[in-house]
C-alpha cells in the first residue's frame, strides 16, 4: 500500500515552554471510567456532564471504588495483553446469562490541561488512535467523530465496526488525517471554559464494535485501544485549497464549482469567456455569502456551448488558482452532430493491490492523451469505490481528489464529474463486509430487500440469506457519508438535461449531454428496503426501478437523443478481478441478482441502451452486442446470445468484435427505426488502480479465462491447460483464451459524434488494446441527397461538386457512380467534374463495411450571377434551375419512362440553349421560362 504522507502548510509557532500543550501520544494524567455493574454513561452532577469543563469544580474525580476509577495513568489504554498499551483496563469482565462475551462496549476518558497562552491559539490539530470507534470533544464541544453513527449515542452504542486486522491492528494511527480546528469552532471551544480561559478539557469516548452474537452493552471484542495527540499553533493561518476545484452539474448555461480550504472563508468564483483572469481581465465575480471551508459556487447565466476561464479567490482578492489550465467549455444547448463529445471512464480508485498500478494508469493516460493533442474531455464517469476500504473523506482526497489534480493533467480542472456509487462509498469508516452461514435459494425474490431489526433478528438480514447484509438500515440506506457530501447530483432543476428528482439523497440520477443521455444506478443502496433488483414485476415499491421506467420511457420518446450508457458498480457480468457474477456468497448475489432481473428486464421491454458500463472487478473485459443472457457463464451460447434476432433487412454485426479501423473489422449497427434493441456492450474497466486476478485452472494461478460472455476481446494467445478431477486424477485437456485484461490497468475513453460511437481501452502504458464501434442508422439502403447550390462553389457550380464522407471520423473510402469506377479517396472530399443529376453515386468505406448511396439535385434557390449547367439529368423528381440573370444551358436531358419528370429552366434576363451540346431526348419533357427568379415558380 503507497504511503501517504500528509503535509499542513501553516505559518505558526508552537508553544510547548509554559504550558501542558502540546499534548503527546502517551501523556499521563488521564482518567477513564467504565462502570461494569451497571453500565451507564457517567453521572451527571448539577448543571454538568462529564464532558463539560467544570466537571472538575463540583466533583474533584469519577467514583473512586475500582474498577470504576483508574485515575492518574498514561496513555495508550488498551485491553491486557496488547503490545502497543501502557494501561490496562482492570477487572472488566461482567458476566451475563444473555452474553457470551466479556467487556463493555462504551469506555470514557478526560483530560483538564493548563496553557497560559491558549487565548492566542488560532489553530489546534488532533490525532487520534483508536480501536474500535471514537467521539473527541474540547471543553464539551464534539470536534471529532470516527467509526460512529451520527447523532446521540449512548453506553450501549456500538462502534459501526471492527477495526481491521493487521500489523497496526490496534494502533489506527491518525484516523483520518490529522484534524485542524479553527475559525469559528476554535473560537466556541475556547470561550467554553469560562470560568478559567487558560484550560482545555479534552475527553473522548471509546467504542467497541459487536460480533455476531453479542448483545449490548457487551461485547466480545477482544482488543481496545485509545491515544491521543493535540498540538497548537498561533499567528495567521495561510489560507490554502485542500481538495479541488472540481466541477460539478454541467448544462448549456451554468455550472458548479466545488473546492475546500483549511481554514472558514467567503470565496468567489471569477470567470471570463476572453481568456484567463488576470489583473487586466479579472473577469466575473460570483461571491459567497457565508464563511465556510467547504465551498460550492454555481455559475448561472452563461452561454451554450463557450469556453470559459476561471479563477478561485477569496475575499482579500488572493487568487489560489487561475491559470490557463483551469477552464471549462459549456455543453451544446440542443443536438450539435458535429461536435465529438469524449467522456473519460474510470473504476476503483482505491489503493493499489499491486504497487503503482494507480501511477500507471494515470501517467499512461497523460502519454495517450498527449499523442492526441490533449483534446478537451467533456465528462468524466467515476463507477465507484473512490476511496479506500472504509470510504473515509481522507481517502477521497489522498486517492482521489488531490491524486488527479496533477499540474501535468487538466482532466481534474476542466472536466465535469458525474459519478456512481461502489459498496466501499457506503461505508463511511465501517465495513459491513462480513461472513455469514450461506444459504442457495432457486429464488432471487425474498433477497432483495432487508428484514425488520429484531432480538432474533439484529443484523436485518433477509428472512432467507443470500449473501450477507448486515446492520443495513445504518449503513445502506442512509446516504449520511462522504460520498453523498462530496459530490452533487443532476437534479429535475436542469430542465431537460436530467429527469432526476433528488429532492432527498438519492444515489441514482440521469444527465443529457449533446445527443447522449447518461443514466447512474446505486447498486448497493437500499430504496425503500430494496436493492436495484429488487421487485421488478412492479413500479411501485422499489423507488429506484419506478424512476429508472419512466426515465427510459422518456428517453425513448425524446428525439434528441441517440445515445443512453448506463453506469454503476456491480457487473452483471464477470469473472475476474477479485469478482464472480456466478456465486452466491458475500455481495456477488448482488451481481447475479441485476443480471437476472434487472437486465433482463430492460432486454424484454426493447429499451434503446447501447453501453452499460460497471466496475467491481478490478481487470478490463467486454462483450459484443449481447442480449438475452441471463444464467451462468456456462450457458453463454453467442449463436443466441450474440444475436438479436432482428428481421433479415437488418444486420447488426453483434457477433463481431466491432474493432472498426483497428483491424479492418466491421462496427457494430444499431438503428433507432428498430422496435427491439439491437444488444448491449458491455464494459468491465475497474482497473484504474489495482488488478487482481481470479484463477480457473487448477496450477495455473496467473491465468484467467473470464467470463464466457464478455467475449468483445481477448488478450493473450491461446493456453492449454489440463483439467484435473476432484480427486486429483486428470479429466481432458483443453485450450482456452483469456478476455481478461489483468495483466495492466486502465481507463475507458469514450468518443461520441453524429451516429458514431467509439470505445477505446487505454492501458497503463498509454496503449489501446482494445477498441470498438457502434454506429447508427447506417447501412438503410437509403439515398442521401446532395444539393448543388452556388454557395458550394460560387465560380464553378454546378461544373464541380465534391463527395465527402457521409460518417463521422471515416477519410479513407471507394466511390462508384456513373464514369467512376472503384476510385479510392483518402483524406479529403472527392471532386466530381459536372455530376450527374438523379444517377447514384455509391460510396463504401475502405472496409466495405459501410455503403450509402448519394444521388446530386439542384436547388431551387436563385442563382444571383448566373449559371452554366453541363450536367446530364436523368432525375426521379422534377428538377428547378432558377437564376435572377441568366442560364446557360450546355446539357442532356434524359427520358426516362419510370419517372417521367419535367425540367424547369427559368431565368430572369435569358436562357442560352446551346445547339452543339444541349439535348433532350425523345420523350422527356423541358420547360424554359423567362420570369423573375422564384423557387417557388
Amino acid at each position: 500500500m503507497r504511503n501517504l504522507v500528509v503535509f499542513l502548510c501553516l505559518v505558526f509557532s508552537i508553544f510547548d515552554l509554559y504550558g501542558q500543550l502540546p499534548l503527546s501520544f502517551s501523556s499521563s494524567g488521564w482518567k477513564f471510567y467504565a462502570n461494569t455493574v451497571s453500565p451507564q454513561i457517567p453521572p451527571d452532577y448539577g448543571a454538568f456532564d462529564w464532558k463539560s469543563p467544570g466537571y472538575n469544580t463540583v466533583e474533584t474525580g469519577w467514583p473512586s471504588n475500582p474498577p470504576y476509577l483508574q485515575p492518574q495513568n498514561s496513555t495508550p489504554f488498551g485491553y491486557p495483553g496488547s503490545s502497543y498499551t501502557t494501561t490496562t483496563f482492570s477487572n472488566i469482565y461482567p458476566t451475563s446469562p444473555l452474553y457470551t462475551g466479556s467487556k463493555l462496549i462504551t469506555s470514557y476518558f478526560r483530560k483538564t490541561v493548563t496553557e497560559p497562552n491558549l487565548q492566542s491559539y488560532t489553530s489546534l490539530t488532533l490525532n487520534v488512535k483508536r480501536d474500535d470507534g471514537v467521539i473527541v470533544y474540547l471543553n464539551g464541544i464534539e470536534v471529532y467523530r470516527d467509526n460512529i453513527q451520527a447523532g446521540d449515542v449512548s453506553e450501549d452504542t456500538p462502534a459501526t465496526t471492527f477495526v481491521g486486522a493487521g500489523s497496526s491492528h490496534d494502533v489506527d494511527q491518525n484516523i483520518p488525517a490529522p484534524i485542524t480546528i479553527s475559525g469559528v469552532l476554535l473560537t466556541s471551544v475556547l470561550s467554553a471554559y469560562s470560568t478559567d480561559l487558560t484550560k482545555l478539557t479534552v475527553t473522548a469516548e471509546i467504542h467497541q464494535s459487536l460480533n455476531p452474537g453479542d448483545v449490548a452493552p457487551y461485547s466480545s471484542s477482544s482488543d481496545c485501544f485509545f491515544d491521543l495527540e493535540l498540538t497548537g499553533a498561533t499567528g495567521p493561518i495561510t489560507p490554502i485549497i485542500t481538495r479541488g476545484p472540481y466541477l460539478q452539474l454541467p448544462h448549456p448555461t451554468g455550472i458548479q464549482i466545488r473546492w475546500k480550504t483549511n481554514t472558514h472563508e467567503m470565496g468567489k468564483v471569477c470567470y471570463s469567456n476572453i481568456g484567463p483572469i488576470t489583473p487586466s481581465n479579472p473577469g466575473t465575480p460570483v461571491p459567497e455569502t457565508i464563511a465556510t471551508k467547504d465551498h460550492i459556487v454555481n455559475l448561472t447565466g452563461l452561454s451554450q456551448n463557450t469556453t470559459y476561464f476561471y479563477s478561485i479567490q477569496n475575499t482579500t482578492n488572493t487568487i489560489f488558482v487561475g491559470d490557463a489550465n483551469h477552464k471549462f467549455t459549456t455543453p451544446p444547448s440542443g443536438v450539435n452532430n458535429s461536435l465529438t463529445t469524449r467522456i473519460w471512464v474510470t473504476g476503483d480508485h482505491q489503493d493499489d493491490y499491486k504497487p503503482d498500478v494507480q501511477d500507471q494508469v494515470k501517467s499512461g493516460f497523460i502519454n495517450f492523451y498527449n499523442s492526441q493533442n490533449s483534446p478537451q474531455i467533456d465528462l468524466w464517469l467515476l463507477l465507484g469505490d473512490l476511496g479506500d476500504s472504509l470510504g473515509r473523506e481522507f481517502e477521497y482526497d489522498a486517492y482521489f481528489f488531490n491524486y488527479y489534480n496533477d499540474g501535468n493533467f487538466k482532466v481534474m480542472q476542466q472536466t465535469p464529474i458525474l459519478p456512481s456509487l461502489g459498496n466501499h462509498d457506503y461505508y463511511n469508516g465501517v465495513s459491513i463486509k462480513s461472513t455469514f452461514p450461506q444459504t442457495k435459494i432457486d429464488s432471487l425474490e425474498s433477497n432483495n430487500k432487508i428484514s425488520p431489526i429484531s432480538p432474533s433478528n439484529p443484523f436485518g438480514l433477509p428472512s432467507t440469506v443470500f449473501g450477507s447484509l448486515i446492520s443495513e438500515s445504518n449503513f445502506r440506506i442512509s446516504r449520511d457519508n462522504p460520498f453523498f457530501n462530496l459530490f452533487s447530483f443532476p437534479t429535475s432543476g436542469l430542465n431537460k438535461y436530467s429527469t432526476t428528482n433528488n429532492s432527498s439523497k438519492k444515489g441514482y440520477y440521469s444527465y443529457n449531454h449533446n445527443n447522449i443521455h447518461f443514466i447512474s444506478l446505486d447498486s448497493y443502496g437500499f430504496y425503500n428496503n430494496y436493492l436495484l433488483f429488487g421487485d421488478t414485476t412492479s413500479s411501485n415499491n422499489n423507488p429506484q426501478f419506478k424512476w429508472l421506467i419512466e426515465d427510459l420511457n422518456a428517453t425513448k420518446n425524446n428525439p434528441d437523443i441517440k445515445w443512453t450508457i448506463m453506469f454503476w458498480h456491480h457487473s452483471p457480468y464477470t469473472n475476474a478481478g477479485g469478482h464472480n457474477s456466478d456465486l452466491e456468497v458475500a455481495d456477488e448475489f448482488i451481481l447475479r441478482g441485476i443480471r437476472e432481473k434487472l437486465i433482463k428486464f430492460l432486454d424484454n421491454a426493447n429499451y434503446k441502451i447501447d453501453l452499460v458500463l460497471n466496475g467491481h472487478s478490478h481487470a478490463y473485459q467486454r462483450s459484443k452486442l449481447l442480449k438475452g443472457h441471463y444464467g451462468f457463464s456456462s450457458t453463454f451460447d453467442p449463436s443466441l446470445h450474440n444475436n438479436p434476432l432482428l428481421n433479415t433487412n437488418f444486420n447488426s454485426n453483434a457477433n463481431s468484435d466491432g474493432k472498426f479501423g483497428a483491424i479492418s473489422q466491421c462496427p457494430y449497427f444499431k438503428s433507432q427505426s428498430n422496435t427491439k434493441n439491437e444488444g448491449i456492450v458491455y464494459i468491465v474497466t475497474g482497473s484504474s488502480s489495482q488488478i487482481q486476478r481470479r484463477s480457473k485452472a487448477p496450477g495455473n494461478s496467473d491465468f484467467t479465462t473470464g467470463h464466457s460472455a464478455l467475449n468483445g476481446s481477448y488478450f493473450r494467445p491461446p493456453f492449454t491447460r489440463s483439467l484435473i478431477n476432484s480427486d486429483g486424477t486428470f479429466m481432458v485437456t483443453e485450450t482456452v483464451s483469456s478476455n481478461v485484461e489483468d495483466t495492466y490497468g486502465g481507463s475507458f475513453l469514450i468518443e461520441v459524434k453524429g451516429n458514431r460511437l467509439d470505445g477505446k481501452f487505454v492501458n497503463q502504458l498509454g496503449s489501446v488494446t482494445d477498441e470498438f464501434t457502434i454506429m447508427k442508422d447506417v447501412n438503410k439502403g437509403d439515398t442521401l441527397e446532395k444539393i448543388i447550390t452556388q454557395i458550394d462553389f460560387p465560380d464553378q457550380s454546378p461544373q464541380l461538386q465534391k463527395i465527402a464522407s457521409p460518417w463521422p471520423k471515416v477519410q479513407n473510402f471507394i466511390l462508384n457512380g456513373p464514369g467512376i469506377t472503384n476510385q479510392t479517396f483518402a483524406n479529403e472530399p472527392v471532386s466530381i467534374n459536372n455530376p450527374q443529376i438523379g444517377p447514384i453515386y455509391i460510396v463504401k468505406d475502405q472496409t466495405t463495411c459501410l455503403t450509402q448511396n448519394i444521388r446530386f439535385h439542384f436547388s431551387p434557390d436563385c442563382w444571383t450571377n448566373g449559371v452554366t449547367i453541363n450536367n446530364l439529368i436523368d432525375s426521379p423528381e422534377d428538377e428547378k434551375i432558377n437564376s435572377s440573370t441568366f442560364i446557360n444551358a450546355n446539357n442532356t436531358i434524359k427520358y426516362n419512362a419510370t419517372f417521367n419528370k419535367k425540367v424547369y429552366y427559368n431565368a430572369a434576363t435569358a436562357i442560352n440553349l446551346n445547339p452543339n451540346t444541349f439535348k433532350v431526348e425523345n420523350g422527356a419533357v423541358f420547360n424554359a421560362r423567362i420570369i423573375p427568379c422564384n423557387k417557388n415558380n
